[in-house]
This record gives C-alpha cells, sequence and structure tokens, in this order.
C-alpha cells in the first residue's frame, strides 16, 4: 500500500520540476550529478571501476525473482508489465546495477547527496530497467516490483525514505539564488520497509522528468545528519592534476562528491561538523593515475589539502575498499 510521506511536503526549499534534454532510452543517467564536469579521462576510470549492469530474464505473465550477487533480492509479480497499454506476457529482460557500498558509489561516481546537496545516509541504491525485445516498458497501474537490499552491517534504520533521481530541478540556494540541481529527491508513489534484515523498495514505476527509460532509486536517510551543525569545508588540489573529491564518512554508509568553484577548490557548505570522513581525491597528471586520502573530523570551516601520490588503479580500488 502507498504511503504519503510528510518529510516530502514539508519541504523548505520551492521545488519546480521541469523537463530536460532527451536521453538515449537505455542510459544510466548519473544521479549524483548527470551534468558532471569530470573530464574524459576520469569518466573513463568510472566506467572500467564502477559497478557494471547485469541482465536477468523472467516471463512477463508468470513474473519471477533473482538475487543480485550484492545479496539484493528482485520479485515481480504475474501480469506487472505493459506495453502501450497491452500486458505483456513474453519474455522480459531486467537491467539491474547495484550499489551497496561506499567504494561502489565512488568507483561509479553516483553520491548520497540530496537534490539540494545535503548528505545522506543510505540503505543502498539501485538502477532498474525492463525491455521486451528492444522495447522500454513499463509497469502497470496498481503493480509493484519488490526490491529486497540487505543490511550489510549496518543497524536497522527507520528513518530510510524512498528516493528516486529526479533529472532537473529548480532549487533556491542558500543566497537566494534559483540554480539547476540533479540528484534524489523524495517519491510519494513508492515505498521503503525495513524488516529485521533488510530494507524492502517497493517500486510503482519507472521513468521520471525526461529519464526516457527505468530509474535510479535509492533508500536513504535525508535527516540523519540534521543534528549536526553544517559549515564549509575547502579542499584544495593541486591545478595540475585533472581532478575529482569525494568524502567517504566513517561509520555511515554515505558518499558525497564534492565539486570544484574554480581554481584548485573544491567546496561542500553541508559538511556536518563532529562527523569523521576521508577526502578522497583523484587525478590524472601526464597520463598516470594518482590519489590522496585525507582522514579528518570536520571542524567549523576546515581547509584540507589533497597530497597527490601515484598509485595504480587496482591498487586505489583496494585501498578505497577498506574504508566500507
Amino acid at each position: 500500500m502507498k504511503t504519503n510521506i510528510a518529510f516530502f511536503t514539508a519541504l523548505a526549499i520551492a521545488v519546480i520540476s521541469f523537463s530536460s534534454c532527451k536521453k538515449d532510452k537505455h542510459n544510466e543517467a548519473n544521479p549524483n550529478n548527470p551534468n558532471s564536469t569530470s573530464s574524459v579521462t576520469l569518466k573513463k576510470f568510472y566506467q572500467n571501476h564502477g559497478v557494471k549492469t547485469k541482465s536477468y530474464k523472467i516471463n512477463g505473465a508468470t513474473g519471477g525473482s533473482f538475487t543480485t550477487e550484492k545479496g539484493t533480492k528482485v520479485t515481480i509479480p504475474a501480469n506487472c508489465f505493459v506495453n502501450g497499454g497491452q500486458a505483456v506476457t513474453g519474455e522480459v529482460t531486467i537491467q539491474f546495477k547495484d550499489i551497496v557500498c561506499k567504494s561502489d558509489m565512488l568507483l561509479s561516481d553516483v553520491g548520497t547527496a540530496f537534490f539540494d546537496g545535503r548528505p545522506m545516509k543510505s540503505g543502498g541504491e539501485f538502477f532498474i530497467n525492463a525491455l521486451l525485445g528492444d522495447s522500454v516498458i513499463q509497469i502497470d497501474s496498481g503493480m509493484k516490483i519488490d526490491i529486497e537490499q540487505p543490511l550489510n552491517g549496518q543497524a536497522v534504520d527507520n528513518g530510510m525514505l524512498p528516493m528516486v533521481l529526479q533529472d532537473s530541478v529548480v532549487v533556491q540556494d542558500t543566497a537566494g539564488n534559483m540554480k539547476i540541481n540533479n540528484g534524489w529527491m523524495v517519491d510519494q508513489n513508492n515505498v521503503v520497509a525495513p524488516t529485521g534484515s533488510s530494507y524492502i523498495f517497493s517500486l510503482y514505476q519507472f521513468g521520471y522528468n525526461g529519464l526516457s527509460a527505468g530509474t535510479w532509486c535509492n533508500s536513504d536517510n535525508p535527516n540523519y545528519f540534521s543534528a549536526f551543525p553544517q559549515t564549509n569545508l575547502n579542499i584544495h588540489c593541486n591545478q595540475d592534476y585533472d581532478s575529482d573529491v569525494f568524502l567517504v564518512f566513517k561509520d555511515e554508509n554515505c558518499m558525497i562528491h564534492v565539486y570544484g568553484t574554480g581554481g584548485d577548490n573544491h567546496s561542500y557548505v553541508y559538511a556536518p561538523q563532529g562527523k569523521k570522513c576521508t577526502v578522497v581525491a583523484i587525478g590524472y597528471l601526464n597520463g598516470k593515475f594518482h590519489a590522496s586520502f585525507t582522514p579528518i573530523t570536520i571542524s567549523a570551516n576546515q581547509e584540507v589539502t589533497a597530497g597527490f601520490q601515484e598509485i595504480t588503479e587496482e591498487d586505489f580500488e583496494a585501498k578505497l575498499k577498506t574504508l566500507n
């Protein structure tokens, strides 16, 4: 049963959805920032090391289920899909990308920032799409797909809400300026129900604000970090590097991509004071991969300098996984 979510309607920031440029129908938009300014080299890094999409087959008439290698179970009921208003009875391909931990998030460049940039605690992210042959199909009215996300050692958080990628929204920043953001928003059409060992994300429809196929979803607690005072965190990178910067939080399943503000500076205005995290910077210099790991406890108006060192991409990935 779908439920109303009071948090969504109580948002203090006015949100106006509007349509954006049409994407390829099989494109998996990046909820962290589809308009990321990452270079071609860094985008290739995410393509090579990020979580890959897997395909599963079910019968449209009888439904079915599958479990990913990460332990996420997807259950699809009989007669769940329609194509042009007609019930789908043939073989259906389910495309699924399962992102459960912080290293997956960073390597795929899929962070857990709310649409306005605030950090959120995640119970897991996923991309899902359904195809009949080459045709994109939709979930029939009143039907739902249940995605059971394992806790992966984390305690149950009853504050988890169903998030979906909104392709483009106009928001008002803290200075009163209107700007375009891309990111996670609460969606009242879907439901997250915690159990003793998982979160069950009930998905009732595909496609949001310009996404022409499938959708990105995320079980998130958008209020978890609100107990901590927010401050500005500045990370400085050597301008010689083509670099990206991230915050990987300790003890919480949260990873934030911190975007550049000009020159060598990357700034994050929603940094929660008192929380421990590792500032992870990656970059290329003369075609060689470099990285920096800087553990910090966030303090007021903190300045951090990334000390890049050459490292293989494989060794970087192994070191990153120790932060999960």
